[in-house]
C-alpha cells in the first residue's frame, strides 16, 4: 500500500495544500477567455496524463516500454500547457509567480516529477468537483 503520508515524504512533493495554493492563485489570474482556454487544456493535459500514471505501476516491464513514449508525451503537455498559460499571463501583466512555485525541469529531475504531480492534482480535484 501507498499512502498520502508517503508520497509526502518524496524528494519535491506537492501536497495538497500547496497544490490548493497554487490553484487559487491561478483562479485569481484568470480574468479573460483566452486564459480561461489555457487553463483548460492545463486541465486535459492533466487528465489524460493521470490516467497513464495510475495504470504504470500495474504495468509490466514489456507494457511500460510500450508506452513510455506516449507517457513522457503526456508529460511534456502538461509541463507545456502549465507554461503557456505563465507566459500568457505574464503577457497580460499577471505575476504568474505560482509557475516558479511548481518548479522547473532544468532544476533536477524530481522537479518534472512535481510539475507531474501538479497535473495529476488538477485531475484529482475535477474528479471530486465532478460529485
Amino acid at each position: 500500500m501507498y499512502t498520502y503520508e508517503d508520497y509526502k515524504n518524496a524528494p519535491q512533493a506537492l501536497t495538497i495544500k500547496e497544490a490548493n495554493q497554487i490553484l487559487l492563485e491561478i483562479q485569481k489570474e484568470i480574468t479573460d477567455e483566452k486564459a480561461e482556454k489555457l487553463y483548460h487544456d492545463v486541465e486535459l493535459a492533466g487528465i489524460e496524463y493521470i490516467h497513464v500514471r495510475t495504470n504504470w505501476y500495474r504495468m509490466t516491464k514489456e507494457e511500460k516500454k510500450a508506452v513510455n513514449d506516449q507517457r513522457t508525451l503526456k508529460h511534456n503537455a502538461v509541463i507545456n500547457s502549465l507554461d503557456a498559460l505563465a507566459d500568457y499571463l505574464k503577457s497580460t501583466g499577471k505575476p504568474a509567480s505560482w509557475r516558479d512555485q511548481i518548479g522547473y525541469e532544468k532544476d533536477g529531475k524530481y522537479f518534472r516529477k512535481r510539475i507531474g504531480d501538479m497535473g495529476c492534482t488538477i485531475a484529482y480535484l475535477l474528479s471530486l468537483k465532478t460529485r
